[in-house]
C-alpha cells in the first residue's frame, strides 16, 4: 500500500500536468473550429473569442476573431433562400483543380463575372495553387461586415466593396489565412511554420511582446492579434512588397517578417522588387486592403 506521502506526491504530479495542458490549449481551437472574421473597422476592439469542437483529435491554431452576426457552420452549405436574395450553387471550380474551390453565390444579383475572373487568376496561379487546400467560395450581399470570414473549409466574401481593388485584396487577405492555418502545418520532425511567424512579434494570441510598436507592423489592423498580423503581412508582401522591404530597413521586427514570407511561404523569389500600389502609401495606415492597387498590373504579373 502507497505511504501518504507517495500518493500525495502523484496527486501534485497529475494536477500539475492537467494544468499545463489547459494553458496549452487555453487561445487556440480545434481544426474543425477555425473561424476569422475581417470587420477591418478602425479603432474597434477585436476580443478573441474562444470555441472548442468535441471530438477532435488535433489542436489548431486559429481563434475566433470579431464575431458579428450568426456563426456559420464549418461544413460548406447554402443559406437559405430568402425574399431579397436568390441562391444560386455553382460547382465551378475557381482554380485549375475542380475539387479544389467551389463557388455559391448568393446574392440579388449575379456579381459581375469580372470580379469572379479575378478570384480564378488568382487562385489559378502557380504562385499560389499549390498553397491553397480545397475550400469554397461563398458570395454574398446581406451583410456589410464583416467584409471576409474564413472558416476552416470556406471563404465568405462581400460582393460587391468599394472597387474591384479592394474586394481583390480582401480575398487575397483571407487566403493569407488559408495559408497560415492549412498550408504551413508542423511536419513529422519539424515545428509548425506558422509559430516562427508569431514569436517575433507575440507572446500569446493578442498580447504583444514588450516594446512592439507601430514601426514594426504593416498596418494598425496587424497590431490586433498574431493571426490578423499574418494576414496583413501576408498582403502587403503580395501587392506592395518593394515598401515592405523599404520600410523593414528601419525595423528588425519587420526585416524578421519579411523574411520569413521569402523564405516559408515564397522560395522561388516570388513578388520581390515589385509594388502594384497606384499612389505612395503613407506612413500609417489601418487596413492594407484598403490600399489601391493596379489590379490589371497585378493579374498580368501573377500569370
Amino acid at each position: 500500500m502507497k505511504s501518504p506521502v507517495l500518493f500525495g506526491f502523484y496527486f501534485c504530479i497529475s494536477f500539475i500536468l492537467m494544468f499545463s495542458w489547459m494553458n496549452l490549449s487555453k487561445g487556440e481551437i480545434t481544426t474543425q473550429g477555425v473561424h476569422i472574421e475581417e470587420s477591418h473597422i478602425e479603432a474597434k476592439p477585436a476580443p478573441v473569442v474562444i470555441v472548442r469542437t468535441p471530438n477532435t483529435q488535433r489542436i489548431a491554431k486559429a481563434p475566433v476573431v470579431e464575431i458579428t452576426s450568426p456563426e456559420i457552420s464549418d461544413t460548406p452549405h447554402i443559406l437559405q433562400e430568402s425574399s431579397s436574395s436568390k441562391t444560386i450553387d455553382s460547382s465551378e471550380s475557381l482554380a485549375s483543380a475542380p475539387e479544389k474551390i467551389v463557388m455559391k453565390v448568393l446574392t440579388s444579383t449575379t456579381p459581375a463575372r469580372v470580379l469572379i475572373a479575378n478570384y480564378k487568376a488568382l487562385l489559378a496561379s502557380p504562385k499560389f495553387e499549390s498553397k491553397v487546400t480545397p475550400i469554397t467560395l461563398e458570395l454574398v450581399d446581406d451583410r456589410t461586415e464583416p467584409r471576409g470570414r474564413m472558416t476552416t473549409e470556406m471563404i465568405s466574401l462581400v460582393v460587391p466593396l468599394a472597387t474591384p481593388s479592394e474586394s481583390f485584396k480582401v480575398f487575397a487577405h483571407e487566403l493569407g489565412h488559408v495559408v497560415d492555418i492549412q498550408y504551413l502545418k508542423p511536419g513529422r520532425f519539424s515545428s509548425d511554420d506558422s509559430d516562427k511567424y508569431y514569436d517575433i512579434s507575440w507572446l500569446d494570441v493578442s498580447t504583444k511582446k514588450p516594446k512592439m510598436g507601430l514601426k514594426d507592423f504593416v498596418s494598425g489592423y496587424a497590431m490586433t492579434n498574431k493571426y490578423e498580423d499574418f494576414g496583413e503581412s501576408f498582403n502587403y508582401y503580395l501587392f506592395h512588397n518593394n515598401d515592405f522591404a523599404k520600410r523593414a530597413k528601419s525595423s528588425v521586427v519587420l526585416q524578421n517578417k519579411y523574411n520569413f514570407f521569402k523564405k516559408y511561404v515564397f522560395p522561388k523569389q516570388e513578388f520581390i522588387g515589385t509594388g502594384f500600389e497606384l499612389d505612395p502609401i503613407p506612413v500609417y495606415n489601418w487596413d492594407t486592403t484598403k490600399i489601391p492597387i493596379a489590379l490589371n498590373k497585378y493579374l498580368f504579373y501573377i500569370k
